[in-house]
């Protein structure tokens, strides 16, 4: 199990259409991503993405850089431990999958919703 430092807190929500979306924010930083879990077709495994946020128009700026070096292994490393727990599956390569940016303030909710 994973503990959280105590500047990061997270949120689970249902996600439309099925599955669940934990949102994780940092108390200076803001919005650092989420990690996404959604049943595939067969209903027997789930698919796992571990989006990072983004600043709105500058994806390569110095706040999305932080919100990345502190977001990125802490969702990495959850992903792969649901992944243990529930026995879900992930891609084989699955680095360049889960990183998909998520761009903050599009959207009427703040969220860019997955592709």
């Amino acid at each position: 199990m994973i503990r959280l430092p105590p500047e990061i807190t997270f949120e689970k929500r249902p996600l439309s259409g099925g599955g669940w979306c934990y949102d994780f924010h940092h108390c200076t930083l803001g919005t650092l991503g989420r990690i996404l879990l959604r049943d595939m077709p067969d209903g027997r495994r789930t698919h796992i993405f571990c989006e990072v946020a983004e600043v709105a128009g500058d994806p390569d700026g110095p706040r999305t850089m932080q919100r990345r070096a502190v977001f990125e292994p802490l969702g990495l490393e959850i992903a792969r431990q649901m992944e243990q727990v529930a026995l879900v599956s992930l891609p084989s390569n699955p680095v360049p999958l889960l990183l998909k940016p998520l761009r903050i303030g599009v959207g009427r909710d703040g969220l860019v919703p997955p592709m």
